[in-house]
């Protein structure tokens, strides 16, 4: 079961056809655009600025989404986050897919198109171009994308799309609740 908490007076505001998953924590001033995913134990803590994602982002199990006061985080849509990254107060332009175990600090703007490599640090208050692949500790653009790999980025969101259609139905059912194995 997901959890939606209102702080100070403000509630998160969930796009229609959005998804949520068990374990799912939203917090405060929280915007989903339509057919988001949120997926397993995530985390979008509103609560000392504001989080905004547009139409179909996927935040994928285990991110961790958060501010630094009075900076907010946008992800664009269309936008990809993999399993267990870390977004704080930045910007992520849309048709982006950043990937696992990633962490990108304050005001980092990730430019349009880009694939953010595994793995990846980018720094704070760094500014990517679009359109390319950022990787490293701490990341760099390191070349721009040629079309195949564009092609894939651009279009990586459509298969949350279908995952998240298979989890809205009678495939995915809780058979059993338990604190023991």
């Amino acid at each position: 079961m997901a959890k939606i908490y209102r702080y100070k007076g403000v509630e998160p505001q969930i796009g229609k056809n959005s998804f949520l998953s068990s374990g799912v924590e939203i917090i405060g001033d929280v915007t989903l655009g339509d057919n988001c995913s949120i997926w397993f134990n995530s985390v979008l803590r509103g609560d000392v600025g504001s989080i905004t994602l547009g139409d179909n982002v996927n935040i994928q199990d285990l991110c961790m989404l958060h501010n630094t006061a009075g900076i907010p985080l946008v992800i664009e849509e269309n936008v990809s986050v993999g399993h267990h990254v870390m977004i704080h107060s930045s910007t992520i332009k849309k048709g982006t897919l950043v990937g696992m175990g990633s962490i990108i600090m304050d005001e980092v703007v990730v430019g349009e198109s880009s694939l953010v490599a595994a793995g990846s640090v980018l720094p704070p208050r760094k500014v990517y171009p679009p359109g390319h692949l950022i990787m490293g500790n701490p990341a760099r653009a390191v070349r721009k994308l040629d079309e195949k790999e564009l092609n894939m980025v651009e279009n990586h969101y459509k298969r949350y799309l279908k995952y998240q259609e298979s989890y809205n139905d009678e495939d995915f059912t809780l058979i059993k609740e338990t604190n023991r194995t």
